[in-house]
């Protein structure tokens, strides 16, 4: 019993979202010289969303239940070397989109470069990973000690068309 406590629970939930709105906003983006990675909108969204779901804003750990009380999210990031980073973007409830994307690219950078510094590291709720290559569709990501979840996306994939072929 004590194990199973410690062992925590596990729940794998799929789905496939369509973004394309989310990808034509991208390419009006770059059209005027602006990028903006999917990740940032995503992690907007999850700092609105979130505090409404409030039992994915606390951990237990050895039976006492504790709650963070920041929305800070930490994020995948593989260097050219091949090291796993976890940057954390801070407060991303009380953020705007272009002040979360500027966050995110800086930690990005400094994770590639192997620059992080601690304190942008650690006390995340929650961890995001996202693996835009082209064949992975899922797959299965683990949250790290004391966070209470972790979203895995895969990468976009064409539609199939509904439209039915007229003689």
């Amino acid at each position: 019993r004590r194990a199973l406590r410690r062992a925590g629970l596990f729940t794998t939930l799929s789905y496939r979202l369509d973004l394309r709105g989310r990808e034509q906003l991208i390419a009006a983006e770059l059209a005027e010289g602006r990028a903006e990675a999917l990740l940032a909108p995503l992690l907007h969204a999850l700092g609105r969303t979130l505090p409404h779901f409030p039992a994915l804003l606390g951990v237990l750990d050895h039976d006492k239940l504790y709650r963070y009380r920041d929305i800070d999210i930490a994020f995948a990031v593989r260097s050219p070397a091949g090291d796993l980073h976890a940057p954390v973007v801070r407060r991303v409830d009380q953020r705007d989109v272009a002040d979360i994307a500027r966050d995110y690219a800086r930690l990005a950078k400094s994770a590639m470069r192997g620059k992080l510094d601690a304190k942008d590291v650690g006390g995340a709720c929650m961890s995001v990973s996202l693996i835009p290559a082209p064949n992975v569709e899922a797959f299965v990501a683990l949250p790290m000690p004391l966070q209470s979840a972790i979203l895995a996306i895969g990468a976009a994939r064409p539609g199939i068309s509904l439209t039915a072929a007229r003689p």
